[in-house]
């Protein structure tokens, strides 16, 4: 999220050098799980970075919600529009990389050819990367991980399977709450859906607080009857790590569950810029690196 400082403080920590304008390590490769833009001051200095990274060959990345955002934001629709409308909101949310491209001719053209090489997940046979939500119907759908300018289109027209499906992995799982209960998030908006714990079973049994995720405080501990289903991600699959959720600063530091790991500790909001280690066992620095 435009924050190169913290970024280069994580690099440093984690035994990364730059070498021939890319940060490398002898040993070890990196694998950021999306939104390099917006909300920050520094843009362009993390878009240079991570794209320097994955050209020498010492990253990967994921698509996140942001990205696919910014390729919306920047299509026509054909009919005067963009495939993500221009409204107050979806400009406050991009302004910083507006910005960012009005004061570098060519940054934008560059960025969004570059942000349709990414993947919408990555299985590493050993561990599982996605932005927001793995689900396996939903990336047996899709097929490929990666988007086309015709399946971009699909995937920001709302009532298309590829709309729910990219929403799944980039933004999460939604479930409807119960009749007339509503509540209003960080941005003032009203809210009939929650985000839930898609790694769990879906059960009515559990409330609406158990269910929300990222917790929240002020949601109600009455059952979560729904009309919402998902599926669960169970223990015995490989590890699957995602960002997205904005973690408050009070989370710890620590998977979920043994195999449900969030890095996403709101670093653009003020919180640490965190890492988790995919070898564990061998990482000098523990099982989890950050910077505030």
């Amino acid at each position: 999220h435009g924050y190169a400082n913290k970024l280069r403080q994580l690099l440093n920590r984690l035994g990364y050098e730059e070498v021939g304008g890319a940060y490398t390590h002898p040993e070890r490769s990196a694998i950021f799980v999306g939104d390099l833009i917006d909300r920050g001051p520094a843009i362009g200095g993390v878009l240079e970075i991570v794209s320097g990274m994955v050209h020498a060959g010492s990253a990967r990345i994921v698509m996140g919600n942001h990205e696919f955002n910014a390729l919306g934001f920047h299509t026509p629709d054909g009919a005067g529009g963009y495939l993500r409308s221009h409204t107050e909101k979806n400009c406050g949310q991009h302004a910083a990389t507006l910005q960012y491209f009005e004061r570098n001719p060519g940054a934008k053209d560059r960025a969004l050819t570059w942000f349709y090489s990414f993947p919408l997940w990555l299985d590493l046979g050993f561990a599982r990367v996605v932005h927001a939500t793995w689900s396996a119907s939903t990336i047996k759908f899709l097929g490929t991980p990666y988007l086309s300018p015709r399946g971009l289109v699909l995937a920001a027209t709302k009532g298309t399977q590829e709309y729910e499906a990219v929403d799944t992995l980039l933004k999460g799982v939604e479930a409807e709450l119960p009749d007339r209960t509503t509540f209003t998030d960080k941005d003032g908006n009203v809210r009939h859906e929650i985000r839930v714990r898609w790694w769990l079973k879906p059960d009515p049994k559990r409330t609406i607080a158990e269910s929300v995720f990222p917790p929240d405080p002020t949601m109600p501990e009455t059952p979560l009857v729904t009309t919402s289903s998902w599926q669960a991600y169970s223990p015995e699959l490989p590890p699957v790590i995602f960002g997205h959720y904005w973690l408050p600063a009070n989370w710890p530091i620590a998977p979920i569950t043994p195999n449900v790991i969030c890095v996403d500790f709101s670093a653009g909001k003020g919180g640490p810029l965190v890492a988790y280690s995919l070898d564990p066992e061998s990482a000098t620095e523990g099982e989890f690196t950050s910077v505030s």
